[in-house]
């Protein structure tokens, strides 16, 4: 899942107020590739451009898309750009009221408005909950990927080599040494 920042910019007119909550506005959502990909396999290059800029504004907005706005909305002047507005409407959005609508749209507006609901509950008792299973130096004593000591100059790769290999290059015979007989073994 990616998230995409966005905003649905001029066409917004609410000062960033959401509409059902009162709240601010999204400005991420979680994109679902896979399920983008499933959903919209069949829309040319054209459609999957109208079709995100309505999400986008859908999402910015958190209401559905006013039947009078949409080709705006979509940057849609020509016959073939309207063509492509009408048949994305008609594929993902429904009609209600001189609204368009979306399910998927308002289930995921849904879904981050109670979770911003619960961060700013957070935030009014001070921010998220400690951790309290850590110490405060583990980050810093296990860095992801690594379980060396914390010692720079002794875990470098360089020092290794020294260290470790100064000695078996000395114990090897000269000849070895310049034909590289020794890396072939």
């Amino acid at each position: 899942m990616v998230g995409w920042y966005m905003a649905a910019g001029n066409l917004r007119g609410d000062d960033n107020v959401s509409p059902q909550s009162g709240n601010e506005v999204l400005n991420y959502y979680h994109r679902h590739l896979g399920d983008y990909a499933k959903d919209t396999t069949h829309l040319n290059v054209v459609e999957h451009g109208v079709y995100n800029l309505l999400i986008d504004w859908y999402y910015g907005t958190e209401r559905g898309l006013p039947a009078e706005l949409v080709y705006r909305i979509a940057k849609a002047f020509t016959a073939e750009q309207r063509a492509a507005v009408d048949f994305v409407l008609a594929e993902f959005f429904q009609l209600q009221g001189g609204i368009w609508t979306s399910k998927r749209c308002d289930k995921e507006i849904k879904k981050a408005q109670h979770r911003m609901g619960l961060a700013r509950q957070n935030g009014k008792k001070g921010g998220r909950p400690a951790n309290l299973t850590k110490t405060p130096g583990d980050t810093a004593l296990k860095p992801m990927g690594f379980h060396s000591p914390v010692n720079r100059a002794e875990s470098s790769p360089i020092s290794n080599l020294k260290n470790k290999n100064s000695e078996g290059l000395k114990s090897l015979p000269e000849k070895e040494l310049r034909t590289g007989a020794a890396a072939q073994k």
